[in-house]
């Protein structure tokens, strides 16, 4: 199969013109017949690292299905190794490099402390993450999406609250 990116798709398959086309168009019908044909990948396979049934994923090659779900489309992600950006996505998990030793930051810049519940980078990622999923998500899952957080609005909102007061000094030293 070639060099593999960590998963069980190799790396010449993710270059490949028709299978990229394929993934930004979200032709999952287009795209897992084109896994299994150049990947060799069956379509058993293909629905284990999804964590798909097998009937669902006959579906979607037959084209009986069409897969909108924004869940889905990231459990295909991240199950098959596709880079979010093939799908419109904001990079995997697994795509970002852990963090390493982080030089000092610069002069007056607070460390965030243990008993803060957000980062800063965290919480722009997923800003970010969330703001790049709303351009990919159909109707009827915008629909689900607001009807949850009407639901649980908050249960959400009650902890921001702490963002609106600064964080008190730790007494600890940092990493300790």
């Amino acid at each position: 199969m070639g060099a593999t990116t960590h998963g069980p798709l190799a790396a010449d398959v993710l270059t490949r013109d028709d299978v990229r086309r394929a993934f930004q168009e979200h032709d999952f019908a287009a795209a897992f017949t084109l896994i299994k044909k150049w990947g060799g990948l069956s379509q058993n396979r293909i629905a284990s690292a999804c964590r798909l049934t097998p009937g669902k994923v006959s579906t979607v090659f037959k084209g009986q299905h069409q897969i909108t779900s924004i869940e889905v489309i990231r459990r295909i992600a991240d199950g098959l190794r596709i880079p979010g950006a093939l799908l419109g996505l904001a990079p995997r998990p697994w795509e970002i490099t852990p963090p390493g030793p982080r030089p000092a930051d610069a002069p007056g810049e607070r460390q965030p402390a243990d008993d803060v519940p957000w980062r800063r980078d965290a919480t722009v990622a997923l800003a970010g993450s969330l703001t790049r999923s709303d351009l990919v998500m159909d109707r009827r899952g915008a629909s689900r999406a607001l009807a949850a957080a009407a639901v649980t609005g908050t249960a959400l909102l009650d902890p921001l609250e702490a963002w609106r007061q600064p964080a008190a000094a730790s007494s600890r030293a940092p990493g300790a």
